[in-house]
Formats: C-alpha cells, structure tokens, sequence
C-alpha cells in the first residue's frame, strides 16, 4: 500500500480530521462489539452484518451520515482483516483507537481498485503560470512545448526567440565586447 504526504490547506486539514474522526468512531463500536461477545452468543457478527449496522446507524446520526462512507466502510474492512490476523495467531486483538494519536484512514477507488494518484515533487510543478501573459497550463504541458520548440532555436516561457547559436552554452565575452 502506498503512503502520500499531503500538504493541506486549513479547511482541507479539517475535513481529513473530520474523516479520522469518522473511522476511528466506526473502529471503535467494531472493539466495543466484538469485546462483549461470547461463544454462547452465536458468532460475532462479520464484515457485511456490521456494513448493514453502519447503514443503520448512519441513518440514525447525521454526524456520521456527514462522512464518506467509503471511509467508514473501509475502517470495518480493516478491522475485519485485524481479527482474522488476531484469529490466526499472527497479531495481537484490535484495541481502541485514541484521537489525535496515528490518525489515519484508507480509501479505495470503485470496485476495489486504488485511486489515481499522481506524486508531485513540488507544489509549483502541478500548474506553470506565466507572470507576463497570464498563461496558464500544466506543467507537463509546457515542457512539451519548450521541448518541442527547443529543435535550434528556444523559446522561453516570458521571452521572445533567443538570438541563433547553441541553447546551453556560455556567454562569450569576445562577443559581447
């Protein structure tokens, strides 16, 4: 699985917050359930009895009828994985989950599959702006373009067609005198 690192803005961090919120509250009443069950009760209900009970209860509070439930969904996944690895003797019994303490949660695309996710390595990389003109396009898409243009003469993003000669080459001082 792979882990980004998000930049968010205030009111974005606020509403990851609020979905950490939601799928450390569904975690949560998933321990609570499985702690008072005994052998004498039946079996424990599984992932898709307490995907029904989420349906319910999100009928229910509209706090967490607020929140993805793609996120609320997925935290009742992982818990169901965290038993089974608790079952077969390979980890320890799924504990509560404290807030503010390794927040977290996990989204899926459509029928399973991951998101789209593209890595950015900075911030300005994602759009080019050009000061002059106001243009605006991905960054990608500019670098095609300079590529492209860049076949004997290039064309700067704010600047006219450069003087003929090499691209990547010192100036000469013989020259400029």
């Amino acid at each position: 699985m792979s882990r980004y690192r998000l930049c968010p803005t205030p009111v974005q961090e606020a509403g990851l917050l609020e979905h950490c919120g939601h799928a450390r509250f569904v975690w949560n009443l998933a321990v609570e359930q499985h702690a008072w069950w005994t052998p004498s009760r039946g079996p424990a209900p599984g992932y898709v009895a307490q995907a029904r009970q989420l349906t319910g209860a999100r009928a229910a509070n509209p706090w967490l009828a607020a929140g993805s439930q793609t996120v609320q969904q997925q935290a009742l996944r992982d818990f169901a994985q965290a038993m089974a690895n608790f079952f077969t003797g390979t980890h320890r019994r799924p504990t509560w989950r404290k807030a503010g303490r390794h927040e977290g949660f996990r989204i899926v695309g459509r029928r399973g599959r991951q998101w789209d996710v593209r890595r950015v390595s900075r911030k300005v990389q994602a759009v080019f702006r050009c000061v002059a003109c106001g243009h605006q396009d991905n960054a990608d898409v500019n670098a095609a373009i300079n590529i492209r243009t860049a076949a004997g003469h290039a064309a700067a993003a704010r600047e006219g067609p450069r003087v003929t000669g090499p691209v990547h080459r010192e100036p000469q001082l013989v020259l400029l005198a």
